[in-house]
C-alpha cells in the first residue's frame, strides 16, 4: 500500500496553486446579475452613491438578469434618457469578469467617450468591488485609457473608427454603449455594431452581446437590432388609480392642471 502512495506520489507531485487559479476553480455563488449588483457593486457618483440598490432602478432588473441567463446571446435595451440603461452594460460586465473572467470590449461613440467611460466609470467599478478588485494583477499597467487587464482577461475600449480593436482578435462578450449616436457607416462598409457582433463568432454557445441606446429612430442601429431579436418585451408601468398595466405612450399621459 505504502509502495503505490510513493508511486502515485511521484507520478502526481503535489502542487501549490497560484492565488489567481484558487480564485479561478473556486466555486461561485450562484447569484443573477441583480443579485451580484447588490453584492458586489458599488455606486461611485450620482444621487445614489454607496451601494447598489435594485429598489431605486427596479426597470433595470430584467434586462440585466435576461443577458446573465445561459442561453441568451444578444440584449438589446432601448430607453429614454438618463435612465440607467448604460447602467445595465457595467454590472453585465462586472458579473462577467468576476464569474467567468471573460474578455471584453467596450465600444463608444468615439475616443474621447472611451477613455473617459474607462477612467470615470469602469476603473472605479473595480476599485470599489471587493469581487473585481481581487482580480487585479498588481501591476501599474492594470487600468489604463484604452485597456484594462485582471488576472484572466482583458477589456478593451473600441468606438466606431478603431478599426483595430473592433476587427481582431476573437472576444466572447461585447458591449455597445448608445449606438444610435455612433457615426452613419459607409455603404461599402460593414457598420460598427456588426463588426463588434461578429467578434463573438469564435464562441457560439458562450457568447454575450449587450446594446443599450436612447430612443431615436426607426431606422436607426438600435431599433434595426431589436427588431432582429428572437423576443421584444414592453416596459409596462402600473396605473396607481386601477392598478393595471399600461404601456407609457405619450397620449396615455395625464397631469393634474397647471
Amino acid at each position: 500500500m505504502q509502495a503505490l502512495e510513493q508511486m502515485q506520489a511521484e507520478l502526481f507531485p503535489a502542487v501549490a496553486l497560484t492565488a489567481g487559479e484558487i480564485e479561478a476553480w473556486r466555486r461561485k455563488e450562484p447569484l443573477t446579475v441583480s443579485q451580484w449588483a447588490v453584492r458586489y457593486r458599488m455606486v461611485t457618483d450620482g444621487p445614489w452613491k454607496g451601494n447598489w440598490r435594485n429598489e431605486h432602478t427596479p426597470y433595470l432588473i430584467e434586462p440585466m438578469d435576461t443577458w446573465g441567463r445561459p442561453h441568451v446571446r444578444e440584449v438589446w435595451v432601448i430607453g429614454p434618457l438618463q435612465g440607467g440603461k448604460t447602467q445595465i452594460a457595467y454590472n453585465c460586465w462586472g458579473y462577467g469578469q468576476h464569474y467567468d473572467q471573460a474578455w471584453a470590449l467596450f465600444v463608444m461613440a468615439d475616443e474621447k467617450s472611451a477613455a473617459r467611460v474607462s477612467k470615470e466609470r469602469l476603473q472605479p467599478i473595480i476599485k470599489t468591488s471587493p469581487a473585481l478588485r481581487q482580480l487585479l494583477t498588481g501591476s501599474p499597467l492594470d487600468l489604463g485609457n484604452y485597456e484594462l487587464r485582471m488576472q484572466a482577461s482583458m477589456t478593451y475600449m473600441g468606438w466606431p473608427r478603431s478599426e483595430a480593436y473592433l476587427a481582431t482578435f476573437p472576444i466572447p462578450q461585447v458591449f455597445l454603449d448608445e449606438v444610435d449616436l455612433w457615426p452613419v457607416p459607409r455603404k461599402d462598409t460593414m457598420d460598427a455594431v456588426d463588426l463588434s457582433k461578429a467578434r463573438t463568432t469564435t464562441f457560439p454557445h458562450t457568447s454575450k452581446v449587450l446594446g443599450v441606446t436612447t430612443c431615436t429612430v426607426e431606422d436607426a442601429l438600435g431599433w434595426e437590432n431589436l427588431c432582429k431579436c428572437q423576443e421584444v418585451r414592453v416596459y409596462m408601468a402600473r396605473c396607481p388609480l386601477c392598478g393595471e398595466l399600461q404601456i407609457m405612450r405619450r397620449e396615455q399621459l395625464r397631469w393634474d392642471e397647471g
